[in-house]
């Protein structure tokens, strides 16, 4: 069996139930979690300590119990259901249209303090000398025709299957088997989740029974890098859903072997035509922010095999590092792909996933969402994400100057989009230009004496590969006055 990781809270003295959380979604008989809080942090002789709030800036009070009742009361999803940990998701709180994720864990160690994790940062400590925490989960199915406030529907979404090689323990029989992933692993699946995706783990020595059962819940796979390759083995080879894979490994059909790794810090990319690398411009892209092990596909490829981008091997020769295969594609060694298969472009002992860029990360988010069938084969929509005003004088005339970024709705910078705008106030007039691979351009005024109120509006962002939509922008004008 798998270990199934969906979530809410309760806890283990008589204390009375809380509200229930319930989310309604516009379909029949979708199951939802609703949970009771059934018990409450004993806290060793004392109350909480202020001042061991100081890094959780995120919790709502400086009560232990009302700040994780008062977030789970706002729950939209839940990904992780222990005994001593609670994850899930609430709706987004700082304007940048993904949900926040939050997590609540205790180690279990009397003593030990209960912490808080927000979108995956340091954990917070919440309470310190936690000497029991323990939560209790009930689950129900409720029909509804409306939507609850704050839900997310999710058919665009992934059902992420995390293939891990950390701790696999049994509990007493009957009990699901418990998989503990590794710090790097936790931090992934945090991610991924961020992304509003669901996520269940499976340990790689689980058995290909336990394999093909987590797959038919599932519409991806992410193979982790600090899987044992030996012990994983082909359970996934013929997977019918989408398969994502860290490290270079044979028994996928990518290719039949792959070099040793190199440090390195940038990826080539060689075909922005594909929806993984279409946020991108062709060429030398920083998807690290430090030097790190990277994957170099070798030997025989399989025959419909597209590398998207390369790493540098030696000298002047680069090898195939982010690569593709679709649904019904030829593997290496034979046989055929019963889904789509992602090989990414890192992964190997050391790599630090901390490490991955704003454009890394959007490349493992779009690699999951294309492997999962989900992602959206249109022209992506980019839009204004801000406009920073400056000004600067020659002589006695003062001209202002807009510097203008421009992103994807899933959250990359837009490299070579050509941007149109118009002033007005103190001057009038146009200007344009096209964006760097940061995806901002700085558009100037024409002078005028004395200076004045001046004021811009983008009118026009125009580029092949995407879709410009004015209602996803944060701000379409601004100004400013000088001197």
């Amino acid at each position: 069996m798998l270990h199934r990781r969906p979530a809410c809270c309760g806890a283990s003295s008589p204390c009375a139930g809380f509200t229930l959380v319930e989310l309604v979604v516009a379909s029949a008989s979708v199951a939802v979690l609703a949970f009771a809080l059934m018990s409450c942090l004993l806290i060793a002789g004392r109350a909480l300590d202020e001042d061991h709030m100081g890094g959780a800036s995120q919790l709502k009070s400086a009560r232990p119990l009302e700040s994780l009742v008062g977030d789970v009361r706002e729950a939209i999803r839940f990904s992780e259901r222990t005994p001593n940990a609670v994850t899930f998701q609430v709706p987004d709180r700082n304007a940048d249209g993904t949900p926040e994720t939050i997590r609540y864990s205790w180690s279990g160690t009397p003593g030990a303090s209960l912490l808080m994790q927000y979108n995956g940062g340091a954990p917070a400590v919440v309470a310190p000398d936690v000497y029991s925490f323990n939560l209790d989960y009930r689950l129900r199915t409720t029909t509804g025709t409306g939507f609850a406030q704050g839900v997310i529907l999710t058919e665009n979404l992934c059902r992420v299957l995390f293939v891990s090689g950390g701790i696999l323990t049994y509990p007493p029989p009957g009990g699901e088997p418990v998989v503990v992933p590794t710090v790097q692993e936790q931090a992934k699946i945090v991610l991924i989740e961020s992304w509003g995706n669901t996520v269940d783990t499976i340990h790689c020595t689980q058995s290909q029974a336990d394999f093909d059962t987590a797959v038919a819940d599932a519409n991806v796979a992410y193979v982790s890098l600090e899987v044992n390759e030996i012990d994983l083995g082909g359970k996934l080879k013929f997977a019918p859903v989408g398969v994502v894979i860290e490290k270079m490994r044979s028994d996928f059909g990518i290719a039949t072997s792959w070099d040793d790794s190199k440090l390195r810090n940038l990826i080539d990319i060689i075909d922005n035509s594909h929806y993984i690398t279409s946020t991108f411009g062709v060429g030398p892209r920083l998807y690290v922010s430090s030097l790190q092990p990277t994957t170099k596909i070798n030997g025989e490829f399989a025959p419909d095999l597209n590398t998207l981008a390369e790493v540098l091997n030696v000298g002047s020769v680069w090898k195939p590092s982010l690569a593709v295969i679709e649904a019904g594609g030829g593997l290496a060694g034979g046989g055929i792909a019963a889904a789509r298969r992602v090989q990414l472009p890192w992964g190997d002992t050391g790599f630090d996933i901390q490490a991955l860029t704003s454009d890394g990360q959007l490349i493992m988010r779009r690699a999951i969402q294309w492997a999962a069938g989900v992602a959206d084969t249109g022209a992506p929509e980019i839009y204004v994400e801000d406009i920073t005003m400056g000004w600067y004088s020659l002589g006695a005339r003062y001209h202002a100057q807009a510097v203008v970024w421009i992103r994807t709705a899933s959250g990359g910078d837009v490299e070579g989009a050509t941007v149109s705008g118009a002033w007005s106030g103190a001057v009038t007039g146009t200007s344009q230009g096209v964006t760097g691979a940061d995806g901002k351009i700085l558009l100037r005024s024409i002078g005028v004496v004395g200076g004045g109120t001046f004021v811009f509006v983008v009118t026009d962002v125009a580029t092949d590969q995407f879709s410009y939509d004015p209602g996803l922008n944060s701000e379409t004008s601004d100004s400013i006055t000088v001197p």
